[in-house]
C-alpha cells in the first residue's frame, strides 16, 4: 500500500480525521481500490461518523490488495497536524504498523490488533433537509449554550426556529435565509454538534424529522463526511 496526500489537501484531510478523533480514539480504517473508509460510533454510542474518501482525492493511491486495520486515531491526528509537506501512508503487514512520512519525518503507528469489524450504520429517511453556513451555525450554538447544554430545532414549513431553555434563561432565534417545506422538531446536545463543525467547510447539509436523529454532512466531491446524532426527548 502506498498512498500520497499532496500539500493542498492535507489540511482538509487532517480536519476530517481530527473531527472523528474527537468522538472515538480507536477506529478501523479500510482501504479498497475505490476509496478509503472510516466509520463507526462514538464511545457513548450517541453519535455516528462515516467518512468516505475516493481514490481521486489522493495524489497517489496504490494497493496490492484491500487493507483493513485498527489504529489509534488520536495519535494519527496529532501526526497529521505536524505535516508541512506531502504525506505518504504505507502499511507494513509483517511488522504490524502504519507508516506515516512527511518530509524528513517518519512515524510508525502500531496497530491495535488485526481484527476489523465492519460497522453497520443506521439508515435515515429524514424529510427535512437544508444547507446552512458552518460559521453561522457555530454562532447560533454558542448563543444557545449560554442557556442550556441542549438546543431545539422547530420549523413551521417556512422557517426554522432554534431555541434553548435552561432553568432561568431562554434563547431564541431564526436561521437566516433558510426555507424548508417539511415540519421538523428535534432536541440535540450542543457539545456533540460543535464537534461535528469543521470551519474549513463553508456550508454543511443538515437533515432531521420529527424527533429523529440529526444528520450533518459535508460533501466536496471526492470527500464525503457525515455525522449522525441521536435526539433527546423534547419533554426533558
Amino acid at each position: 500500500m502506498n498512498i500520497k496526500i499532496n500539500k493542498a489537501e492535507i489540511k482538509i484531510f487532517q480536519k476530517a480525521i481530527t473531527s472523528i478523533a474527537n468522538l472515538s480514539g480507536e477506529v478501523g480504517l479500510e482501504f479498497n481500490k475505490n476509496e478509503m473508509l472510516l466509520k463507526g460510533f462514538d464511545t457513548s454510542n450517541i453519535a455516528v461518523f462515516d467518512l468516505k474518501i475516493k481514490n481521486g482525492f489522493f495524489s497517489e493511491y496504490v494497493l496490492d490488495k484491500d487493507v483493513k486495520i485498527f489504529i489509534n486515531l488520536t495519535d494519527f491526528s496529532k501526526i497529521l497536524k505536524k505535516a508541512k509537506s506531502e504525506i505518504i501512508l504505507s502499511f507494513n503487514e509483517k511488522d504490524n504498523f502504519l507508516e506515516v512520512k512527511t518530509g524528513k519525518d517518519e512515524w510508525q503507528i502500531t496497530l491495535i490488533d488485526n481484527s476489523y469489524d465492519t460497522k453497520k450504520l443506521p439508515e435515515l429517511n429524514n424529510t427535512g433537509c437544508f444547507e446552512y453556513s458552518v460559521e453561522k451555525l457555530g454562532e447560533v450554538l454558542e448563543n444557545a449554550l449560554i442557556c442550556s447544554e441542549d438546543v431545539c430545532f422547530v420549523s413551521d414549513k417556512k422557517s426554522i426556529n432554534v431555541y434553548s431553555k435552561g432553568t432561568l434563561n431562554k434563547f431564541n432565534t431564526t436561521l437566516e435565509d433558510v426555507e424548508i417545506e417539511t415540519q421538523i422538531k428535534g432536541k440535540y446536545n450542543i457539545e456533540y454538534i460543535n464537534k461535528f463543525l469543521i470551519d474549513d467547510f463553508e456550508t454543511c447539509k443538515i437533515s432531521m424529522d420529527n424527533e429523529t436523529p440529526m444528520e450533518l454532512k459535508y460533501d466536496i466531491g471526492n470527500l464525503e463526511l457525515r455525522f449522525i446524532l441521536a435526539p433527546k426527548s423534547m419533554e426533558e
